[in-house]
């Protein structure tokens, strides 16, 4: 079985998804890491302003479907992966026949704002602002597909990476 980390940017997935793979023995997959190397940009800002939005979404997909065919893997996915309904579909399909579990990490937008803006990577904005600023509009928007498309939530708002992936790993895994 897979676990697929879902959530927003900043809370995590990839820290906690190298924290469980390397704890359960399994590979750890960041799914941004999959889809940026599918394009010739060197940055996630660099394809959404050279080739769109929808671009990215649709390598996404492509993405999804390729780690879905693996097992074992602990899998963070990009935060808007499970906006898109073509991936929702795959992760109910998925958990509906015990090939996944998703776990959702909620957190609380003023600490993903903290956690960006020490570390603000490569987000493109997801409204046309700040990317740092969008956060609560983006959480606010996606916390109920989040949610409809995990198995667990775990607020991670005060846990470090090892907390959370110590409570998952004794609680769910």
């Amino acid at each position: 079985m897979n676990v697929i980390l879902i959530g927003p940017r900043g809370s995590g997935k990839s820290t906690l998804a190298r924290l469980i793979a390397s704890a359960l023995w399994r590979q750890a997959v960041d799914m941004d890491e999959l889809v940026l190397a599918r394009f010739d940009e060197t940055t996630v800002a660099d394809v959404w302003k050279n080739r769109g939005e929808s671009a990215w979404r649709a390598a996404e997909i492509e993405v999804m479907r390729e780690v879905l065919a693996g097992d074992e893997q602990v899998i963070a996915a990009g935060g808007g992966a499970p906006t898109i309904e073509a991936i929702q579909t795959m992760l109910a399909e998925a958990r509906e026949a015990g090939r996944a579990k998703v776990v959702y990490l909620q957190c609380d937008p003023g600490v993903l704002r903290e956690r960006l803006s020490r570390d603000g990577g490569d987000r493109p904005s997801l409204t046309g602002g700040d990317p740092i600023a969008e956060i609560e509009q983006v959480v606010a928007t996606r916390d109920d597909l989040y949610r409809r498309a995990a198995d667990v939530t775990l607020d991670v708002t005060q846990l470090s990476p090892r907390e959370a992936a110590d409570y998952l790993m004794r609680t769910h895994f």
